[in-house]
């Protein structure tokens, strides 16, 4: 009778896992397929579903570390590729895929997954103009993120170089595409942004196939853009269609380049303007300058016409002739009332009783003063004074006559 050995679920199970496991083909393959029952649960994160195609199905898990890392959020109906590993669960005996990564398959589903991040990134802000922040007219500094090896890089420092040589350039070397490129570019960015001497970022790279440009619609650099205090230029070399990079950078170039030249100025235009404000500025100068010379000399005229000299030196003619006037004035006048005072004076004169006694008349009066006019005012015996030029005569009435034939 045959010896049959007899196992227990639990050890077939395991026998199996670890055959499954122990296939070198089984530990990384990738699968396509549509992804059908999508769940995710809300307390681990992990996510469970199945992918099908025509005629068959697997059932699939991603555990969370791996799904925080998608760029895009996965949906029942979905084509997807997953690179994941074979294995049995245990507990319930199901062949399962354990899968690590997850991208759409085709271009539709790529776009649908930039598109999901675009809208959860813009319903979030990060697109708003309020935030945009201005490139600095003059910058002292340039930062660069981009690939050291790569042409976007020469033409960067070469068209800098050209338009604004007095700018220094500084460079934060990052890989531009493959698997974990918007990791390095976002970490190369904040280490550029953190140092706080540069006036404005560019980050970008020359053109190149979506798959190329896959990396600047990573919600990492994307948010690292928006999050820089630092002015951020996105220069993804491609006219199509804008990455999340540019949508959430400051300012967007079509090209390495033209991201230089939106940078920074062109020194031959600033020479042309400042030689150009110069000859307006000495013009206006002129200008200003005859314009004040011209009213300085109205003013010096004026200020001359009201010079305290000048009106002295005049009011002093004028005083010097009005006190000749004056003084030939009194003279005339002195000359007239001496004329008259001396004619006066000899009027008086000769009116004068001294002078009358001085010719030989007398005056003749009574003892209280009173003059003798007449020979009835005076009686015999009467004391009389007779008043001469040099004297008086003091007398008594003997006897009054009259004159003959009164």
């Amino acid at each position: 009778m045959a010896m049959f050995q007899v196992l227990a679920v639990s050890q077939l199970n395991f026998f199996v896992k670890s055959l499954l496991e122990g296939q070198p083909q089984l530990k990384e393959v990738y699968v396509r397929g549509e992804i059908s029952n999508f769940s995710r649960n809300g307390i681990s994160g992990h996510c469970y579903f199945s992918l099908k195609d025509e005629s068959a199905s697997v059932r699939c898990v991603m555990f969370r570390r791996n799904a925080e890392d998608l760029i895009f959020t996965p949906q029942t109906g979905m084509r997807v590729i997953v690179r994941a590993s074979a294995t049995l669960y245990e507990r319930d005996g199901g062949f399962q895929l354990v899968c690590y990564d997850m991208q759409p398959d085709g271009l539709g589903a790529v776009y649908l997954a930039v598109q999901q991040l675009r809208a959860k990134l813009e319903a979030e802000g990060l697109f708003d103009p309020s935030r945009k922040k201005a490139v600095p007219s003059y910058p002292q500094t340039v930062g660069v993120v981009t690939s050291a090896q790569a042409a976007a890089y020469t033409d960067i420092t070469s068209v800098l170089a050209r338009r604004w040589p007095l700018a220094r350039v500084v460079l934060s070397p990052a890989p531009v595409q493959g698997r974990g490129a918007a990791h390095e570019m976002a970490k190369a960015l904040q280490a550029l942004d953190q140092t706080g001497q540069c006036d404005v970022i560019i980050v970008g790279r020359g053109g190149g196939s979506t798959e190329d440009l896959w990396e600047f619609n990573s919600e990492e650099l994307a948010r690292a853009v928006a999050g820089c205090q630092t002015p951020v230029i996105s220069a993804v070399g491609h006219e199509r269609d804008s990455t999340l990079c540019d949508l959430c950078a400051d300012l967007r170039a079509p090209t390495p380049s033209a991201a230089a030249e939106l940078a920074v100025p062109d020194i031959q235009n600033e020479k042309d303007y400042l030689f150009n404000l110069a000859f307006d500025l000495k013009r206006g100068i002129n200008i200003h300058l005859q314009m004040h010379n011209r009213e300085i000399l109205q003013r010096k005229s004026q200020v001359y016409a009201l010079n305290p000299q000048k009106v002295v030196k005049e009011n002093r003619q004028t005083y010097e002739h009005l006190v000749k006037l004056f003084r030939m004035a009194m003279e005339r006048q002195l000359e007239r009332r001496t004329t008259t005072l001396e004619y006066q004076r000899k009027a008086l004169s000769a009116r004068n009783p001294l002078e009358i006694l001085a010719r030989g008349y007398s005056v003749t009066t009574a003892e209280d003063g009173v003059p003798l006019c007449s020979i009835n005012s005076v009686q015999e015996g009467q004391r009389i004074i007779t008043h001469l030029s040099d004297g008086e005569l003091l007398s008594t009435v003997t006897e009054c006559r009259k004159l003959l034939g009164e």
